[in-house]
């Protein structure tokens, strides 16, 4: 079995997530759960598409953070992928219910109907852009490989067979 990755986990609580909304549950746990799924497609980016050694150190640390901003100012910034500002703003509404919306404290609250729209969009909204940048950095490394094997590379077409 191939190792799993952040994607994977991510894919399985974004349908947890999905039944959880679709029976139309509002819940606390919806919305940490929704952060935290953002967190786990941004990392599956950084972790399976990062492989500069001079920035190691920063990409270690960058992974044990829980701040979706940090994630998206790394991918921006090291990695050099554009996020549409519309997506930015859709994943940092996610920012703060991980902790907010878990425990008890001075920031603490229920979660609303509206919060778990909230959520919904910035999850979708990061789920969009992961998985697009994913099959297009998975189309890359495939071309690369193909060249370096010095494969032709074909345009799909199509076969009549």
């Amino acid at each position: 079995m191939d190792s799993m990755t952040y994607l994977d986990f991510a894919e399985n609580d974004y349908k947890y997530f999905m039944h959880s909304y679709e029976s139309g549950y509002v819940a606390n746990n919806m919305a940490a759960n929704a952060q935290n799924t953002a967190e786990k497609y941004l990392k599956h980016l950084i972790d399976q598409y990062d492989h500069d050694e001079q920035r190691l150190d920063l990409r270690t640390r960058t992974l044990r953070t829980h701040n979706l901003s940090q994630l998206m100012n790394y991918l921006s910034n090291e990695m050099g992928m554009e996020i549409p500002l519309r997506v930015k703003r859709d994943i940092n509404a996610l920012n703060n219910y991980y902790f907010n919306a878990r425990y008890p404290g001075d920031n603490s609250f229920f979660v609303s109907k509206d919060d778990i729209e909230i959520c919904k969009e910035g999850l979708d909204s990061c789920r969009e852009l992961v998985l697009s940048v994913d099959k297009e950095m998975r189309t890359k490394n495939k071309e690369k490989e193909l060249i370096s094997e010095n494969i032709p590379i074909v345009e799909d077409e199509e076969w009549d067979i």
